[in-house]
């Protein structure tokens, strides 16, 4: 627990006014007036939080914003409560896009221990991230993840896989990839010619 996570947990819970103090009236006349305690119907934002959430991902600029974000979903159980491996998928893509892979495989590895099963959006991020940070050895095991799931041949882990191999110098096995469909992804195709012209 960094910092951050320490200083967000020490405060507390917000409370809400309940008078309007009279130097900051605007009309001094008036000091009995309150604050509403509940929002009226017609500001209230009934917007689902799994949505929020993935907008300010989605929006997100900044490992900083993006650290907060995480901080907020690790403190509201967030994770917990909406289990769908979408919602792990944007937390994991959004480390990836801001080059914190690590971080992103850290994730991964949480929603693996938390028991929810990746699906075909995952494993091409979480291979993405493998490749980032050269960890190969989890790149195989992701290989094996997904001959499990019957997700090999996607077209998605397929071009992940062809980075990772490429990447690693185990050229038979990017080639097996690159043999087996049409490449559309050009960075797999660029990985696998020069990780090619590289090993002669």
């Amino acid at each position: 627990m960094n910092f951050f996570h320490r200083r967000l947990l020490s405060l507390g819970k917000p409370q809400a006014f309940k008078h309007l103090h009279y130097s900051l009236a605007p009309n001094p006349t008036n000091f009995g007036t309150q604050f509403p305690t509940k929002p009226l119907p017609s500001q209230h934002s009934k917007q689902d939080p799994s949505k929020t959430i993935a907008t300010h991902l989605s929006n997100c600029s900044s490992l900083q914003e993006l650290n907060q974000i995480y901080a907020h979903v690790i403190r509201t159980h967030f994770l917990d409560i909406y289990t769908a491996p979408l919602h792990w998928n944007n937390l994991i893509r959004c480390y990836t896009r801001l080059d914190a892979p690590s971080i992103a495989l850290q994730i991964y590895v949480s929603m693996s221990h938390a028991g929810i099963s990746p699906d075909n959006y995952t494993l091409p991020i979480v291979l993405k991230a493998a490749c980032q940070c050269f960890a190969m050895e989890l790149g195989r095991q992701l290989h094996s993840i997904a001959i499990r799931l019957g997700l090999e041949l996607n077209e998605y882990c397929e071009s992940g896989f062809i980075s990772l191999y490429s990447k690693s110098g185990d050229l038979g096995n990017a080639y097996k990839f690159g043999n087996n469909f049409e490449l559309k992804d050009v960075d797999a195709f660029e990985n696998l010619v020069i990780s090619g012209i590289q090993n002669r």
